[in-house]
């Protein structure tokens, strides 16, 4: 993920040759503009969801948030809240076979409100759901979680019985939240509402990646 309300001013703007091949060959992006027009500091989701900018310097200011267009296949993932996407977009992202590159054009730590903050890191994240836990030392095909959401206890499905070593927790930033040995149910009544990720692993070194919601 990338993020930031001048990185295509900076590289294209006041860069140099190698600055903008850069930035159109990894951000898959063409630069269009400093700021919106009108200049408008809310942005949408693809499932309408607003986000409101910070303006002032309260936090992190994003009074100059860059406005971009898809290059290479990069799809659309943020507007500019009343601003025509024929003009240009707030965010884009291009999915390879292994992951992929989110672009953009404003800062995510100048998003305003702490708990729209983490909606929209969850809204990135659940386009990438598909890359967590896969692969062939994963165990995402064997176990699984449940009920999500879950209020009390996160139960662990092994109907293989797998023996698990370790689970572990984390939140949205990707910070360690906790740590359990030998689980097959998760206590999570301390953990904050919100969404989170859990992952599993087994004594072969396997692990899977499952996201849940604490209610």
């Amino acid at each position: 993920i990338v993020s930031g309300n001048e990185i295509g001013w900076d590289l294209v703007n006041k860069g140099d040759a190698t600055d903008q091949d850069f930035y159109k060959n990894y951000f898959n992006a063409t630069y269009v503009a400093d700021a919106p027009n009108p200049n408008n500091y809310k942005v949408a989701d693809n499932n309408q969801q607003t986000y409101q900018l910070d303006q002032s310097n309260a936090f992190l200011s994003n009074a100059y948030p860059d406005v971009i267009k898809p290059l290479n296949s990069a799809q659309i993932i943020f507007s500019y809240d009343g601003v025509s996407t024929s003009y240009g977009l707030a965010g884009i992202d291009r999915k390879t076979a292994n992951g992929g590159v989110v672009y953009l054009g404003f800062a995510i730590e100048g998003v305003l409100n702490a708990v729209k903050r983490k909606d929209l890191m969850a809204y990135i994240f659940n386009r990438y759901a598909e890359y967590l836990g896969t692969g062939k030392h994963s165990l995402a095909g064997s176990v699984g979680i449940y009920p999500n959401p879950a209020q009390d206890v996160l139960k662990v499905k092994n109907p293989e019985k797998i023996p698990l070593k370790m689970a572990v927790i984390y939140n949205l930033y990707g910070q360690q939240i906790a740590v359990w040995k030998n689980p097959d149910q998760i206590d999570v009544r301390t953990l904050k509402p919100g969404m989170y990720f859990i992952r599993l692993s087994d004594n072969e070194g396997q692990s899977g990646s499952f996201k849940f919601l604490k209610q």
